[in-house]
């Protein structure tokens, strides 16, 4: 008999906690009618044996695999090996008898022995993870159902603070601790992102923590995990937020302060559920968003215009217009509060002239005055980003944000919400492409063209913007100044450039890094399944990369950042569109 393993496994059974019982699959289901045959698909949760043993590969002398979500490396193994030959595992110099059932540390390579009678074949077994970070959440509880994962999850209204009995873990990719059992609580998040399959969650820590060292340093309750549903490279909320720290680090007295993240497996009650960004949410605080804090206000009650220099106001453009505290501008406009204000609403009336008497100047051209309230180098730096990765949420708007720091200027930031429309590969989005029926991105045009081709027809205060606007906030009208807004401009393109080109060779290391994650997490949400709308009877979707392997789309994404970098000197040769628009 011939001293080999024939098989190396490992079973949940044996391995409680460590190896998961439960395991997503997508698959595809074809039925047929009258009117011929049908192809769907769907993300599976499965819980047989068979689906969630992990497997090895067994060739020559190796044994390896991978096990995504793995952090815990002491093993029990099931070992294929012939009747009468004995197993030695090497501890230190030598090899020891192993006893069938007991654990093994597979953090290292591992020699295994097997033999029989005087003949010996030593094999090297080798089992990692997909090189992320693991994040384990147990949150038992919640009235929504995640269909496809077979779990149940709190919406996004529930109160963080009756969601109770919730713990989180993490682990870098070693299995060392880096967040232990922490009491936190978690919740759905996002507008339209949370009725995709794959789900984006909201997590509030019982403690400040900063996680995986991702505030270098600073410590916060808040935190999201995004999804990235609808993006084949996963990466673009994380490269944008990438440029957006080098803007931040190259032109230090732009803005203020941008998110931070870093990608991880995710493990919620049992089952793992994929590639995850988890990163900071937008928050007003001494390690985020340095501004005044806007919740004395709220609990203090009653406050005077004597008081408004004392407290700081987030503001999100977004024409969902959802929020508590909102007003919109006499060009429709809409802004909304993402903290409390104080009832008799003297903050909100502050805000409210301020922001309205900016957009009053910015359409009489009197950009002197204008910019005495509004914060031009973060305004152009924010819109220079958008730009560079081709994003369009300017112009809905969807997730802008802007502040004011008591009585200072209304300044643009933090950057936010990327996943979508940003860094497409342009060259496949032709005729028929979902990007915009009526508008396809240039490498070399501003994004603001996109406003030539919709202008509102109506609009109040309660409904304060149509999907056929366009308006892309303020800046079609900043183009107008020759003076100030191009040169400055100019000057600050040219100082980044260079730092922007640099980052097209991290998108690449990126890319590199997350590829075994990114295969696992295609077997349970792939980029171009059937049901996606993304792509339709083969056709390119919203980014051109749907249909494309991974490794194509990030290799895409970093040309079309060095194409769009090119494309750009329209700032530094200050040729701008012109859009010419009536205050209603």
């Amino acid at each position: 008999t011939r001293p080999t393993i024939n098989g190396f496994r490992f079973k949940a059974a044996q391995n409680n906690g460590s190896i998961l019982s439960k395991k997503l699959k997508y698959e595809t289901t074809t039925t047929s009618s009258l009117f011929g045959s049908k192809t769907t698909g769907e993300t599976t949760c499965y819980t047989d044996e068979a689906s969630t043993t992990q497997v090895m590969d067994v060739e020559g002398n190796s044994i390896s695999g991978c096990i995504p979500y793995l952090y815990d490396f002491n093993l029990i193994p099931e070992i294929d090996f012939p009747t009468g030959s004995t197993l030695q595992i090497k501890s230190g110099d030598t090899f020891i008898d192993y006893e069938i059932g007991t654990s093994i540390d597979f953090s290292k390579t591992v020699e295994m022995k097997v033999a029989v009678g005087s003949v010996s074949r030593t094999y090297s077994i080798d089992i990692k993870n997909s090189g992320l970070p693991i994040m384990v959440i147990n949150q038992e509880g919640g009235s929504v159902s995640w269909k496809e994962a077979n779990l149940n999850i709190y919406s996004k209204e529930s109160d963080f603070d009756a969601i109770t009995g919730g713990a989180i873990s993490v682990y870098n990719t070693d299995g060392s601790i880096n967040l232990d059992n922490a009491v936190a609580a978690v919740r759905l998040r996002g507008n339209t992102t949370q009725t995709y399959p794959k789900k984006p969650l909201a997590i509030k820590l019982d403690k400040k923590a900063d996680i995986l060292n991702i505030m270098n340093g600073g410590k916060h309750k808040r935190w999201v995990l995004l999804a990235n549903w609808k993006d084949r490279s996963i990466m673009r909320n994380a490269v944008s937020f990438g440029l957006a720290k080098i803007m931040k680090n190259t032109l230090t007295d732009g803005m203020n302060w941008n998110p931070s993240g870093k990608f991880v497996e995710l493990v919620y009650n049992g089952t793992h559920v994929g590639n995850y960004y988890l990163c900071e949410q937008i928050k007003v605080d001494a390690d985020r968003l340095n501004i005044q804090s806007p919740y004395d206000a709220a609990k203090n009650g009653t406050i005077t215009e004597a008081d408004l220099s004392k407290y700081g106001y987030l503001l999100e453009a977004d024409d969902y217009y959802d929020e508590v505290a909102k007003f919109t501008t006499k060009n429709y406009l809409p802004f909304m509060f993402k903290d409390d204000v104080d009832a008799n609403n003297v903050i909100l009336n502050y805000v409210q002239n301020k922001v309205q008497q900016i957009e009053d100047y910015l359409y009489e051209g009197n950009y002197t005055k204008a910019y005495e309230m509004l914060d031009l180098k973060s305004v152009i730096d924010y819109w220079m980003l958008y730009e560079l990765v081709i994003n369009k949420e300017l112009g809905h708007p969807k997730s802008v944000y802007m502040y004011i720091d008591g009585l200072g200027k209304l300044s643009a930031g933090p950057a936010w919400d990327f996943d979508w429309q940003s860094l497409p590969y342009i060259d496949n989005l032709t005729a028929g492409n979902k990007y915009e029926t009526s508008f396809t991105p240039s490498y070399d045009k501003s994004m603001v063209e996109y406003a030539k081709a919709f202008r509102k027809k109506s609009g109040t205060p309660t409904a304060p913007l149509e999907e056929e606007d366009r308006a892309y906030m303020w800046y079609p009208l900043l183009f107008k100044d020759a003076t100030t807004f191009r040169p400055m401009a100019k000057e600050r393109w040219e100082t980044v450039r260079g730092a922007f080109t640099a980052y097209a060779t991290e998108i690449i290391s990126m890319g590199e890094t997350l590829t075994t994650s990114v295969k696992y997490n295609d077997e349970m949400w792939p980029a171009n399944g059937v049901n996606r709308e993304d792509v339709i009877g083969g056709n390119w979707g919203y980014a051109g990369d749907e249909s494309m392997t991974f490794e194509q789309a990030y290799k895409a994404m970093s040309q079309t950042l060095l194409r769009r970098i090119e494309g750009m000197s329209f700032i530094s040769e200050q040729k701008y569109p012109t859009i010419n628009y009536t205050l209603k």
